[in-house]
Formats: C-alpha cells, sequence, structure tokens
C-alpha cells in the first residue's frame, strides 16, 4: 500500500485556470475534485477525495447508497454551517 498524494489549489489561482475547463471555474462557491479529466462537485467531491486521500476511507464509497440530490442537501447545510 502506497498512499496517494494529494494537491490543492484555488479556484481563483494559476494552476486551476491551467487545468479545470472555464465553465468549471465559475462554481466559486463550492469544492471540486478533478479527477481523470472529470471535475466532480459538492458531496461527489468530497467523498472521493477522502477516498483518495487514504486507504482507512474506503467506506466513504458507502455514501453513494444515498442519493445525490440528498447528499448535495446535507453538503450545503455543512457548508452553510461550518463556522458555528
Amino acid at each position: 500500500f502506497k498512499p496517494k498524494t494529494l494537491y490543492y489549489a484555488p479556484l481563483q489561482g494559476i494552476t486551476a485556470q491551467e487545468i479545470l475547463p472555464s465553465e468549471d471555474l465559475k462554481q466559486l462557491s463550492s469544492i471540486l475534485f478533478y479527477k481523470n479529466g472529470k471535475t466532480l462537485r459538492q458531496s461527489q467531491a468530497v467523498i472521493e477525495s477522502l477516498y483518495e486521500a487514504s486507504f482507512w476511507f474506503f467506506w466513504i464509497k458507502l455514501f453513494y447508497v444515498i442519493p445525490q440530490f440528498a447528499r448535495n442537501k446535507i453538503y450545503d447545510f455543512i457548508a452553510r454551517n461550518r463556522y458555528q
């Protein structure tokens, strides 16, 4: 087992502008995860980034049994209230 390395970049930065399609750069209010040429958003981005981050997060894919609209509602609620 070899841990993977994830790279983070601000969406307003040069790296994101070079890698992401321009329509994805309009999503400044959400987390994006770019993998294999595909941009994932909101709950799907969180699930995939945690899965890629560590072997110990293998169970995180179980959240895919929850419909995406419901996962995104939970994501939005947490994002709105994360500082409270």
